[in-house]
């Protein structure tokens, strides 16, 4: 059941890098707009070494994507005190407030963060010109709804009940609504 769930969600599944908000103002990352639900934090760890093999001394830059994790402020001021348990840059925490998230490492960190999460569905809009004082369907200026295959069925029989309502058309109405009656009783057993 759960995979379902996660299969009919993944649609909506999205990541982004994050915008750092500096001062004048909190400081914050501000997540994209269209964000519903966060999933992970990523901190894009930038460490640099000297080689010693093919070439002695040469500089080698190693970026490591590491998940952030999240913390209460109260329960980061605790562990910013201790040295042992303080965030380090392989190993940052982030608090979140209205204004953002603050994501702390060695220090505040500023640059390479970015966030995976679920976005908002778009809004669904019917576009139409009219022509000759009829509405008629324009795909240019319509977005449709973004669902899942297994959802699309039961959005039609929605509709279709709906618009037997509308239409004051009974027969189409207790025919949708006894498809649909059929699909929860096929759901139950």
């Amino acid at each position: 059941m759960l995979n379902i769930l996660n299969e009919k969600i993944n649609i909506f599944e999205a990541s982004a890098p994050m915008v750092y908000q500096p001062s004048p103002g909190p400081e914050t990352w501000i997540p994209p707009t269209n964000l519903y639900r966060l999933g992970t934090i990523v901190y894009n760890n930038t460490t640099t070494s000297k080689s010693l093999y093919p070439v002695p001394n040469t500089v080698v830059t190693t970026v490591t994507p590491v998940e952030v994790e999240r913390l209460n402020y109260n329960e980061y001021l605790y562990i910013a005190q201790s040295p042992y348990t303080k965030p380090s840059n392989a190993r940052p925490v982030f608090v979140a407030n209205e204004d953002g998230y603050k994501v702390y490492g060695n220090g505040p960190l500023t640059t390479g963060v970015s966030c995976n999460y679920i976005t908002t569905p778009p809004e669904v809009k019917w576009g139409y010109q009219m022509v000759y004082g009829e509405a008629l369907y324009d795909s240019s200026s319509s977005v449709d709804f973004k669902l899942h295959e297994s959802e699309e069925t039961e959005l039609v029989i929605k509709v279709l009940e709906l618009t037997g309502l509308l239409i004051k058309d009974l027969g189409l109405y207790q025919v949708a609504n006894g498809i649909e009656i059929q699909n929860t009783q096929q759901e139950k057993s």
